[in-house]
């Protein structure tokens, strides 16, 4: 038994019932007093109670033959078929022997509690190390075999194809008081979990502000994929209706643990990327940002080069908005003019007329598949964070 929780429980047993109480280890040695001086010291009536696992009376001429020994009952504290103390109430012994059962039951309450908080702590503690092996796995059979080995502990198969969803908290839960915050958070990871109760499910909460979820995706994936956005927007729906927003990143489905931290590193990618690309929170597919990530490696002063000269003069003209919608509508059904036309809700012979303006401006035939993909790409590039021309300080020359 802990000091700490033994001697909250003496303080709180002592509050209700006006008699001192003591708290002993399976030792008989005092851990936890009403009258702290007395911590420390052992207890002969409280061993003989461990010893026979029953209830033992002190009167008053035993507390005087023993010495630093007070009349009352001492009981021996249970817990999992195991005597792990006692509980020693001061008083006269027909008083306070009505109290002993009550103060007993107490302590078990509060120990029960503390093992199983404890035994979720450890839970937690070992999902997070198993997240973080699997973000570092680096591959090898050995690293392989260890990680196989970690998640069996936890009864998970990483061997399973999944895929990886990190959730973000941390912008959506600064400004409170440091305890409405923890609150706050506690219970949005409980939702979060509550959403993902698959036996082969992994989570864990990783610092204060991030939740990983990597749940086993069953072998026809596609449908899977579709229920589990699903059921990340109905999640974010949820929390908004309460005032709380998260942004949801998820990676490709991996076919075993060696393709499973890069599902878990795409995650984090599609989150940055993502919020990077809309400003807010939202749930964001990898596959959706693919191109991003790719454009995000590429050599800055090469793709601006290949933004200016595909671009040419379009970025000058006053419909340069509405140029780019053509551009992209025509590549979205490209050679299918009505089909582009009502998707701008436009009539054909304005769609005519944008186009042949567009290749006039930038020299592009839009009716080759890899000119019109050029430019496509060239308007993509344009608006990537990561490549847009820095602004320029006033003054400072081009």
């Amino acid at each position: 038994m802990q000091a700490d929780l033994a001697q909250n429980v003496a303080e709180v047993a002592q509050a209700t019932i006006d008699h001192h109480v003591i708290i002993t280890n399976e030792r008989g040695r005092i851990i936890g007093a009403s009258q702290r001086e007395r911590v420390g010291s052992l207890h002969s009536p409280s061993l003989e109670a461990i010893n026979r696992r029953r209830e033992v009376v002190t009167s008053v001429d035993e507390a005087r033959r023993l010495g630093d020994v007070r009349p009352g009952v001492t009981l021996p504290i249970e817990l999992a078929g195991e005597i792990v103390g006692s509980v020693a109430i001061a008083g006269p012994p027909d008083e306070v022997i009505r109290f002993g059962h009550l103060v007993r039951r107490e302590a078990e309450v509060f120990l029960k509690e503390r093992m199983l908080l404890e035994a979720q702590l450890l839970r937690e503690g070992a999902r997070q190390h198993l997240v973080q092996e699997i973000y570092a796995f680096s591959g090898g059979d050995m690293d392989r075999d260890f990680l196989l080995a970690r998640g069996r502990e936890m009864a998970i198969d990483l061997a399973l194809p999944r895929l990886c969803i990190v959730i973000d908290l941390a912008p959506f839960l600064t400004g409170e008081a440091k305890a409405e915050e923890s609150a706050a958070r506690r219970r949005i990871a409980a939702e979060i979990e509550g959403a993902f109760r698959g036996h082969q499910d992994l989570t864990a909460l990783l610092g204060s502000d991030k939740f990983v979820v990597i749940p086993a995706v069953p072998r026809k994936g596609g449908a899977f994929l579709e229920e589990l956005t699903g059921r990340c927007r109905d999640l974010a729906e949820s929390l908004n209706r309460r005032g709380r927003s998260v942004a949801f990143g998820i990676g490709p489905t991996a076919e075993g643990p060696e393709e499973l931290s890069q599902s878990l590193r795409s995650a984090w990618r599609a989150l940055v990327l993502g919020r990077r690309a809309t400003g807010g929170p939202g749930v964001f597919l990898y596959e959706d940002y693919l191109l991003d990530d790719l454009l995000a490696g590429a050599d800055r002063r090469l793709a601006r080069t290949f933004v200016r000269r595909t671009l040419g003069g379009l970025t000058d003209q006053d419909d340069f908005d509405e140029l780019k919608a053509t551009v992209r509508a025509w590549m979205a059904s490209p050679f299918h003019p009505g089909r582009a036309a009502k998707e701008l809700a436009i009539h054909r012979n304005t769609l005519t007329y944008r186009l042949e303006k567009i290749g006039r401006l930038t020299g592009l035939d839009l009716r080759d598949f890899y000119q019109l993909f050029s430019l496509a790409l060239a308007l993509r590039i344009r608006e990537h964070p990561a490549l847009t021309e820095p602004k320029r300080k006033d003054g400072e020359r081009k």
